[in-house]
C-alpha cells in the first residue's frame, strides 16, 4: 500500500480503503470536504499559521505531469484522474469522487508556501523543502466556498504532514 503521500507530481485520493483515525468521527468531515470522503487525519499541534497533522496509510490514484505551467500541468492532471474514477482504468470500474488532489510542486515556492516556510522554521520544525504540496479540495467549476492547504511533508517517523497558509476564496 503507498504512503498517504507519495513523491508524485498529482494524486487524488481514493477513498476504498480509507480507516478512521485520530480524533475526526467518521461522518464528521470537514466542512471543506463538501460532503466527499477525505483523508482523515489526528491534528497534533495548531498554531495561528498551521496544523501539524497525522495520516493513515491510503490507496491514492497517481499520474504525472511535466511542464512549466502549473494551471496547465493541474488541468491536465485533473482531467486523467477524473477519467479513471470515471472508469477509464484496468477493472473498468467507476470510483466514488473523493478530496483533496494534490499537486507536488518543485522546485519553486509560492507565497503561501514561502510564509508556511517561515512559520516553521521559526518554530524549529523539520520537514522536507525541496518540494511542497497544493492541496485542492475543490473541482474546477466550483467558484464558491473553495479551499486550497499547503503542505509539508515533515521529517518524522510517522506520517505527520504539516498543512497550512490555507486560502478561502
Amino acid at each position: 500500500m503507498n504512503r498517504s503521500l507519495c513523491l508524485l507530481a498529482l494524486v487524488a485520493l481514493l477513498g476504498i480503503t480509507m480507516p478512521v483515525y485520530g480524533t475526526l468521527v467518521p461522518d464528521k468531515r470537514p466542512w471543506f470536504c463538501h460532503g466527499l470522503d477525505c483523508p482523515k487525519y489526528k491534528v497534533v499541534e495548531t498554531t495561528d499559521a498551521y496544523e501539524v497533522r497525522e495520516y493513515k496509510e491510503a490507496v491514492w490514484a497517481t499520474t504525472t505531469v511535466e511542464t512549466y505551467n502549473y494551471a496547465m500541468a493541474s488541468s491536465i492532471g485533473f482531467k486523467r484522474l477524473f477519467d479513471y474514477i470515471g472508469g477509464s482504468n484496468k477493472d473498468e470500474v467507476k470510483i466514488p469522487m473523493t478530496a483533496p488532489v494534490l499537486a507536488d510542486v518543485e522546485p519553486s515556492q509560492g507565497k503561501m508556501a514561502s510564509a508556511l516556510g517561515d512559520a516553521l522554521d521559526a518554530d524549529g520544525h523539520e520537514y522536507e523543502d525541496d518540494h511542497y504540496y497544493v492541496a485542492g479540495y475543490d473541482p474546477p467549476f466550483r467558484f464558491k466556498d473553495r479551499h486550497t492547504e499547503i503542505w509539508f511533508k515533515a521529517k518524522t517517523d510517522d506520517d505527520s504532514v504539516i498543512s497550512g497558509a490555507i486560502a478561502e476564496e
